[in-house]
C-alpha cells in the first residue's frame, strides 16, 4: 500500500522510467531490423548506430527515473553524464557515416 501512495507523490519518476523502457525497446527493435539488412547495404551501419543511440538514451532515462524514485542523486548524475556522452559520441558516428562514401 505504501508503494501506491509513493506513486502519487512521484509520478514524474514513473513517467521517466516508462519512457525509458519504451525508448529502449524501440531502439533494440530498430537495431535488430538493421542487423537483418544485407551486409552490403551502406545504411546498415547508420541505422545500427541510430538504434543504439535511441536504446542508450532509453536506458539512461530509465536509470535516471529509478534514481529519482529512490532519491539517489549519484545515480541520477551518472545516468545524465553517460547519456550526454553517448549522445555526443553517437552523433559523431552518425555524422561520419553520413559523410562516408557509399
Amino acid at each position: 500500500m505504501d508503494a501506491l501512495l509513493f506513486v502519487k507523490h512521484n509520478p514524474s519518476a514513473l513517467l521517466l522510467m516508462s519512457l525509458g523502457i519504451g525508448l529502449t525497446i524501440w531502439g533494440i527493435h530498430r537495431g535488430r531490423n538493421a542487423w537483418r539488412r544485407h551486409s552490403g547495404d551502406p545504411l546498415k551501419a547508420l541505422t545500427l548506430v541510430r538504434g543504439y543511440r535511441i536504446a542508450i538514451i532509453g536506458v539512461c532515462l530509465g536509470v535516471y527515473g529509478l534514481g529519482w524514485w529512490w532519491r539517489l542523486e549519484t545515480v541520477m548524475t551518472v545516468a545524465l553524464v553517460i547519456c550526454l556522452e553517448e549522445i555526443a559520441e553517437s552523433s559523431f558516428y552518425v555524422a561520419a557515416l553520413k559523410r562516408a562514401p557509399a
